[in-house]
């Protein structure tokens, strides 16, 4: 899994965060007090590298919340 560089946030979670942001860059970045390059980086890594990180955001966003339930107890 990519994560992006300096962090241990994933590439996938920061795509969908500025998906849900309306595709603010802006915004995102500053909910996790980083400069946009940073935001940048992700988006760029997942336009290289779609068939990488296109499931794992659909895979995400399919979760029930029992699903989340028993990830956290394992």
């Amino acid at each position: 899994m990519a994560y992006v560089k300096g962090t241990r946030t994933a590439v996938w979670l920061i795509c969908d965060l500025v998906r849900q942001n309306q595709g603010d860059v802006r915004k995102t970045a500053k909910l996790h007090e980083w400069p946009e390059t940073r935001v940048r980086a992700a988006l760029n890594y997942a336009k290289a590298y779609p068939e990488e990180i296109e499931p794992l955001i659909e895979r995400a966003r399919n979760m029930t919340a029992e699903t989340v339930r028993q990830l956290n107890a394992a």
